[in-house]
């Protein structure tokens, strides 16, 4: 069986866990944002969000549990450092546009564009994230082709 083909069938997989922990995951980082900026954050509906950030979650594990050129112990290890690692993203991601959200609410404001582009950049970091971290932990096992070169610049 293809890489991929085990990529997407764990990804079908994690789907239904990722759902199911979509609501307490996004209430732990709403309280976790609440408490470092000392703000209550109002409570979102369920069906508020678009995109769980557990899928995210969700894809990582997958790309780790796929890597079957390396050594289960190690891909397992790779999920429980990248995990953190993930949520930290999401945190910060979510501390920054908080932050400015609120710095826009206040007297001199931002520009529409501006906020347009900053909620459109903010939805980057997170999913980047996933495949950059498993690229660090493990690409360069189960992509053995994949190797950074270490020429000087203007050389051949």
């Amino acid at each position: 069986m293809g890489w991929w083909v085990r990529f997407l069938l764990w990804g079908v997989v994690l789907t239904i866990p990722c759902w199911v922990l979509a609501n307490p995951y996004h209430a732990l980082l709403r309280g976790t944002v609440s408490l470092l900026l000392g703000v209550q954050l109002p409570h979102r509906a369920p069906d508020d969000i678009e995109v769980h950030a557990t899928q995210i979650l969700g894809v990582f594990v997958a790309l780790c549990l796929t890597s079957v050129r390396v050594p289960l112990k190690q891909r397992l290890w790779a999920v429980a450092l990248g995990l953190p690692a993930l949520f930290g993203i999401e945190l910060l991601t979510g501390l920054i546009a908080i932050q400015t959200g609120m710095l826009a609410q206040g007297s001199h404001g931002l520009p529409e564009p501006a906020m347009k582009f900053l909620d459109a950049a903010l939805l980057a970091p997170p999913w980047v994230g996933a495949p950059v971290l498993w690229l660090l932990l493990l690409g360069r096992r189960q992509l053995p082709g994949m190797r950074l070169q270490n020429s000087p610049v203007g050389t051949s």
